[in-house]
Protein backbone atom coordinates (compact mmCIF):
# COMPACT_ATOMS: atom_id res chain seq x y z
CA UNK A 1 0.00 0.00 0.00
CA UNK A 2 1.50 3.44 -0.91
CA UNK A 3 1.75 6.56 0.97
CA UNK A 4 -1.68 9.03 0.49
CA UNK A 5 -2.25 12.42 1.97
CA UNK A 6 -5.14 12.85 5.19
CA UNK A 7 -6.07 15.80 7.07
CA UNK A 8 -4.91 15.05 10.31
CA UNK A 9 -6.95 16.92 12.99
CA UNK A 10 -8.24 16.91 16.90
CA UNK A 11 -11.78 17.92 17.02
CA UNK A 12 -14.21 18.12 19.42
CA UNK A 13 -18.14 18.37 18.83
CA UNK A 14 -20.87 19.17 20.99
CA UNK A 15 -24.65 19.79 21.86
CA UNK A 16 -24.94 22.39 24.76
CA UNK A 17 -28.94 21.28 25.89
CA UNK A 18 -29.20 24.21 28.44
CA UNK A 19 -28.42 26.67 26.11
CA UNK A 20 -29.65 24.83 22.95
CA UNK A 21 -26.68 24.83 20.68
CA UNK A 22 -24.88 22.93 18.78
CA UNK A 23 -20.88 23.62 18.20
CA UNK A 24 -17.49 22.44 16.78
CA UNK A 25 -14.18 23.14 16.75
CA UNK A 26 -11.30 21.80 14.66
CA UNK A 27 -7.48 22.48 14.82
CA UNK A 28 -5.03 20.96 12.16
CA UNK A 29 -2.03 21.54 10.23
CA UNK A 30 -3.62 21.43 7.10
CA UNK A 31 -4.04 24.51 4.67
CA UNK A 32 -8.36 25.02 4.29
CA UNK A 33 -9.52 21.76 5.91
CA UNK A 34 -11.40 24.75 8.55
CA UNK A 35 -13.93 24.82 5.42
CA UNK A 36 -15.15 21.46 5.81
CA UNK A 37 -14.26 18.63 8.57
CA UNK A 38 -17.14 19.71 11.18
CA UNK A 39 -20.62 20.06 9.58
CA UNK A 40 -23.94 21.73 11.32
CA UNK A 41 -27.80 21.84 10.91
CA UNK A 42 -29.74 23.32 13.37
CA UNK A 43 -32.94 20.99 14.76
CA UNK A 44 -30.88 18.13 13.16
CA UNK A 45 -26.85 17.97 15.10
CA UNK A 46 -23.21 17.83 14.36
CA UNK A 47 -20.86 15.91 12.71
CA UNK A 48 -17.15 15.91 12.55
CA UNK A 49 -15.44 13.86 9.13
CA UNK A 50 -11.67 13.74 9.26
CA UNK A 51 -8.97 11.97 8.46
CA UNK A 52 -9.74 10.31 4.89
CA UNK A 53 -12.25 13.12 5.39
CA UNK A 54 -15.12 12.29 3.19
CA UNK A 55 -17.87 14.46 2.83
CA UNK A 56 -20.11 11.42 2.32
CA UNK A 57 -19.96 10.40 6.55
CA UNK A 58 -21.33 14.05 7.48
CA UNK A 59 -24.07 14.52 4.76
CA UNK A 60 -25.28 10.84 5.02
CA UNK A 61 -25.34 11.22 8.72
CA UNK A 62 -27.14 14.44 8.80
CA UNK A 63 -29.90 13.04 6.21
CA UNK A 64 -30.10 10.19 8.57
CA UNK A 65 -30.61 12.07 11.87
CA UNK A 66 -33.24 14.39 9.83
CA UNK A 67 -35.24 10.97 9.52
CA UNK A 68 -34.68 10.25 13.35
CA UNK A 69 -31.62 7.94 13.30
CA UNK A 70 -29.52 7.91 16.18
CA UNK A 71 -25.97 8.50 15.73
CA UNK A 72 -24.79 4.77 16.34
CA UNK A 73 -27.50 3.11 14.35
CA UNK A 74 -25.50 5.87 11.61
CA UNK A 75 -22.16 4.61 12.08
CA UNK A 76 -22.92 1.28 12.10
CA UNK A 77 -24.57 1.55 8.60
CA UNK A 78 -22.67 3.80 6.78
CA UNK A 79 -19.12 2.11 7.57
CA UNK A 80 -20.33 -1.05 6.55
CA UNK A 81 -21.13 0.32 3.26
CA UNK A 82 -17.15 0.82 2.61
CA UNK A 83 -15.98 4.03 1.09
CA UNK A 84 -12.48 3.26 2.87
CA UNK A 85 -13.79 3.69 6.33
CA UNK A 86 -10.90 2.43 7.63
CA UNK A 87 -8.95 5.32 7.02
CA UNK A 88 -11.82 7.53 7.96
CA UNK A 89 -12.88 9.20 11.93
CA UNK A 90 -16.33 10.20 11.89
CA UNK A 91 -18.24 11.83 15.37
CA UNK A 92 -21.61 12.62 15.72
CA UNK A 93 -24.14 14.24 17.78
CA UNK A 94 -27.53 15.13 17.34
CA UNK A 95 -30.43 17.57 19.01
CA UNK A 96 -31.50 14.94 21.28
CA UNK A 97 -28.07 14.52 22.96
CA UNK A 98 -26.91 11.28 20.98
CA UNK A 99 -23.40 10.09 20.49
CA UNK A 100 -21.52 8.29 18.57
CA UNK A 101 -17.82 8.32 17.09
CA UNK A 102 -15.82 5.76 15.03
CA UNK A 103 -11.64 5.53 14.50
CA UNK A 104 -10.86 3.76 11.65
CA UNK A 105 -7.91 1.23 12.47
CA UNK A 106 -5.91 2.55 9.64
CA UNK A 107 -6.80 6.40 9.58
CA UNK A 108 -3.20 7.20 11.36
CA UNK A 109 -0.99 6.57 14.16
CA UNK A 110 -1.83 7.98 17.50
CA UNK A 111 -5.58 8.14 16.65
CA UNK A 112 -8.18 7.84 18.90
CA UNK A 113 -12.06 9.43 20.21
CA UNK A 114 -13.43 9.64 23.34
CA UNK A 115 -17.32 10.31 24.09
CA UNK A 116 -19.48 12.33 26.85
CA UNK A 117 -22.45 13.27 27.89
CA UNK A 118 -23.49 15.48 24.57
CA UNK A 119 -19.90 15.70 23.02
CA UNK A 120 -17.30 13.78 21.23
CA UNK A 121 -13.27 14.74 20.77
CA UNK A 122 -11.32 12.71 18.35
CA UNK A 123 -8.05 13.30 16.74
CA UNK A 124 -5.25 11.50 14.74
CA UNK A 125 -1.68 11.52 14.05
CA UNK A 126 -0.70 13.14 17.46
CA UNK A 127 2.16 13.33 19.09
CA UNK A 128 0.53 11.44 22.10
CA UNK A 129 -2.21 9.07 22.03
CA UNK A 130 -3.37 10.81 25.25
CA UNK A 131 -4.87 13.84 23.50
CA UNK A 132 -8.59 13.34 22.88
CA UNK A 133 -8.51 12.20 26.54
CA UNK A 134 -7.19 15.46 27.73
CA UNK A 135 -9.60 17.16 25.43
CA UNK A 136 -12.55 15.44 27.18
CA UNK A 137 -11.65 16.28 30.51
CA UNK A 138 -10.72 19.67 29.76
CA UNK A 139 -14.59 19.84 28.21
CA UNK A 140 -15.90 17.45 31.14
CA UNK A 141 -14.03 20.17 33.40
CA UNK A 142 -15.43 24.02 32.18
CA UNK A 143 -18.16 25.45 32.41
CA UNK A 144 -19.38 28.99 30.77
CA UNK A 145 -20.64 29.97 26.89
CA UNK A 146 -20.23 27.01 24.72
CA UNK A 147 -17.94 28.47 22.52
CA UNK A 148 -15.29 28.71 25.47
CA UNK A 149 -15.74 25.24 26.08
CA UNK A 150 -15.03 24.05 22.65
CA UNK A 151 -12.15 26.34 22.69
CA UNK A 152 -10.81 24.91 25.76
CA UNK A 153 -11.09 21.67 24.88
CA UNK A 154 -8.44 22.38 21.76
CA UNK A 155 -6.17 24.22 23.60
CA UNK A 156 -5.87 21.15 25.99
CA UNK A 157 -5.29 18.98 23.02
CA UNK A 158 -2.93 21.08 21.69
CA UNK A 159 -0.50 21.58 25.18
CA UNK A 160 -1.06 17.91 25.41
CA UNK A 161 1.04 17.64 22.22
CA UNK A 162 -1.16 18.50 19.22
CA UNK A 163 -1.01 17.65 15.42
CA UNK A 164 2.21 16.40 14.89
CA UNK A 165 3.26 18.85 11.95
CA UNK A 166 2.36 21.89 13.89
CA UNK A 167 -0.88 23.71 13.67
CA UNK A 168 -2.32 25.87 11.34
CA UNK A 169 -5.36 25.98 10.78
CA UNK A 170 -8.62 26.45 12.61
CA UNK A 171 -12.46 26.77 12.97
CA UNK A 172 -14.99 27.28 16.01
CA UNK A 173 -18.59 27.01 15.06
CA UNK A 174 -21.54 27.65 17.00
CA UNK A 175 -25.25 27.86 15.91
CA UNK A 176 -28.50 27.74 17.39
CA UNK A 177 -29.70 23.96 18.09
CA UNK A 178 -33.35 24.05 17.28
CA UNK A 179 -34.46 25.50 13.30
CA UNK A 180 -33.75 29.33 12.82
CA UNK A 181 -36.90 31.83 12.45
CA UNK A 182 -34.99 33.17 9.48
CA UNK A 183 -32.46 31.78 7.25
CA UNK A 184 -29.49 33.79 8.82
CA UNK A 185 -30.05 33.85 12.76
CA UNK A 186 -28.87 30.17 13.47
CA UNK A 187 -25.21 31.68 13.53
CA UNK A 188 -23.90 32.60 16.93
CA UNK A 189 -19.98 32.06 16.45
CA UNK A 190 -18.53 30.60 12.92
CA UNK A 191 -14.92 32.00 12.17
CA UNK A 192 -12.30 29.89 9.93
CA UNK A 193 -8.50 30.08 9.92
CA UNK A 194 -6.99 28.97 6.44
CA UNK A 195 -3.18 29.66 7.27
CA UNK A 196 -2.05 31.14 10.89
CA UNK A 197 0.77 30.96 12.45
CA UNK A 198 -0.72 30.69 15.94
CA UNK A 199 -4.59 29.44 14.71
CA UNK A 200 -6.24 29.51 18.23
CA UNK A 201 -5.04 33.00 19.13
CA UNK A 202 -6.36 34.24 15.93
CA UNK A 203 -9.98 32.28 16.94
CA UNK A 204 -9.86 33.86 20.34
CA UNK A 205 -9.31 37.48 19.04
CA UNK A 206 -12.17 37.08 17.07
CA UNK A 207 -14.57 35.97 19.55
CA UNK A 208 -13.35 38.51 21.89
CA UNK A 209 -14.27 41.20 18.75
CA UNK A 210 -17.97 39.42 18.15
CA UNK A 211 -18.25 39.79 21.96
CA UNK A 212 -17.36 43.48 21.43
CA UNK A 213 -20.11 43.92 18.44
CA UNK A 214 -22.93 42.38 20.29
CA UNK A 215 -22.18 44.80 23.59
CA UNK A 216 -22.20 47.86 21.43
CA UNK A 217 -25.53 46.32 19.68
CA UNK A 218 -27.05 45.51 22.82
CA UNK A 219 -25.94 49.49 23.51
CA UNK A 220 -27.25 51.25 20.49
CA UNK A 221 -30.53 49.36 21.46
CA UNK A 222 -30.75 50.94 24.63
CA UNK A 223 -30.15 54.11 23.20
CA UNK A 224 -32.21 54.32 19.81
CA UNK A 225 -35.79 54.61 21.14
CA UNK A 226 -38.14 57.69 21.22
CA UNK A 227 -37.07 58.16 25.42
CA UNK A 228 -34.36 57.56 26.91
CA UNK A 229 -33.94 58.13 30.54
CA UNK A 230 -30.70 57.77 32.88
CA UNK A 231 -30.99 53.89 33.58
CA UNK A 232 -30.94 53.45 30.07
CA UNK A 233 -27.78 55.81 29.61
CA UNK A 234 -25.85 54.40 32.26
CA UNK A 235 -26.24 50.83 30.97
CA UNK A 236 -25.31 51.67 27.73
CA UNK A 237 -22.85 52.92 28.92
CA UNK A 238 -21.50 50.11 30.96
CA UNK A 239 -22.38 48.03 27.69
CA UNK A 240 -20.13 49.67 25.23
CA UNK A 241 -16.78 49.81 27.83
CA UNK A 242 -18.12 46.59 28.18
CA UNK A 243 -17.14 45.93 24.27
CA UNK A 244 -13.65 48.38 24.29
CA UNK A 245 -12.42 46.70 27.47
CA UNK A 246 -12.09 43.59 24.98
CA UNK A 247 -10.64 44.45 22.25
CA UNK A 248 -6.76 44.57 22.19
CA UNK A 249 -6.59 46.17 18.37
CA UNK A 250 -6.27 49.84 18.43
CA UNK A 251 -8.21 50.22 15.05
CA UNK A 252 -11.04 47.88 16.09
CA UNK A 253 -11.17 49.97 19.28
CA UNK A 254 -11.46 53.36 17.49
CA UNK A 255 -15.00 51.97 15.93
CA UNK A 256 -16.67 51.11 18.97
CA UNK A 257 -15.31 54.57 20.42
CA UNK A 258 -16.69 56.53 17.18
CA UNK A 259 -20.08 54.61 17.56
CA UNK A 260 -19.87 55.31 21.35
CA UNK A 261 -19.02 59.20 20.53
CA UNK A 262 -22.25 59.16 17.65
CA UNK A 263 -24.76 57.62 20.21
CA UNK A 264 -23.99 59.80 23.30
CA UNK A 265 -24.37 63.06 20.77
CA UNK A 266 -27.81 61.77 19.73
CA UNK A 267 -28.75 62.14 22.96
CA UNK A 268 -27.81 65.08 24.03
CA UNK A 269 -24.18 64.02 25.75
CA UNK A 270 -22.42 66.51 23.62
CA UNK A 271 -19.62 67.34 25.49
CA UNK A 272 -19.15 63.62 26.80
CA UNK A 273 -19.34 62.80 22.65
CA UNK A 274 -17.04 66.19 21.43
CA UNK A 275 -14.23 64.31 23.87
CA UNK A 276 -14.29 60.53 22.52
CA UNK A 277 -14.47 62.57 18.51
CA UNK A 278 -11.38 64.21 19.43
CA UNK A 279 -9.40 61.11 20.90
CA UNK A 280 -11.07 58.94 17.48
CA UNK A 281 -9.73 61.38 15.27
CA UNK A 282 -6.19 62.24 16.86
CA UNK A 283 -5.62 58.14 16.59
CA UNK A 284 -7.00 58.30 13.05
CA UNK A 285 -7.84 61.38 10.94
CA UNK A 286 -9.52 58.93 8.83
CA UNK A 287 -12.46 58.71 10.61
CA UNK A 288 -13.09 62.67 10.57
CA UNK A 289 -13.76 61.96 6.76
CA UNK A 290 -16.23 58.82 7.81
CA UNK A 291 -18.44 61.16 10.03
CA UNK A 292 -18.71 63.81 7.37
CA UNK A 293 -20.06 61.00 5.32
CA UNK A 294 -22.29 59.70 7.73
CA UNK A 295 -23.66 62.88 8.24
CA UNK A 296 -24.52 63.27 4.63
CA UNK A 297 -26.35 60.13 4.63
CA UNK A 298 -28.28 60.47 7.97
CA UNK A 299 -28.66 64.25 7.39
CA UNK A 300 -31.77 64.48 10.49
CA UNK A 301 -29.58 62.96 12.77
CA UNK A 302 -28.33 65.56 15.45
CA UNK A 303 -24.68 65.39 14.73
CA UNK A 304 -25.60 66.16 10.88
CA UNK A 305 -26.59 69.41 11.89
CA UNK A 306 -23.91 69.97 14.32
CA UNK A 307 -21.22 68.82 11.62
CA UNK A 308 -18.97 71.34 12.22
CA UNK A 309 -18.88 71.32 16.04
CA UNK A 310 -17.47 67.78 15.69
CA UNK A 311 -15.03 68.18 12.77
CA UNK A 312 -13.38 71.23 14.54
CA UNK A 313 -12.13 68.01 16.94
Amino acid sequence: MGLSGITNSLSIIAFDPENKQLGGGLLTHTFGACQGIIYIEPGVGVVASQAASDPFYAFAGLELMRLGKTPAQILEGIIALGREAERNQVAMVDVQGSVAAYTGPTCSPMAGHKTGKYFSCQANLMFKDTVWKKMAEAYEGSTGELVDRLMGAMEAGENEGGDARGARSALIKVYTAEPPQKPWSHLVYDFRIYDHPEPLTELWRLISNQRAHRAASKANNLLIGETTNGEQIALAKERLNEALSSIEDIECRLEYQWTQAILLFNIGRTTEAIEIFRQVFAVNPNWREITAQSATLSPDEPYARQLDQILAQ
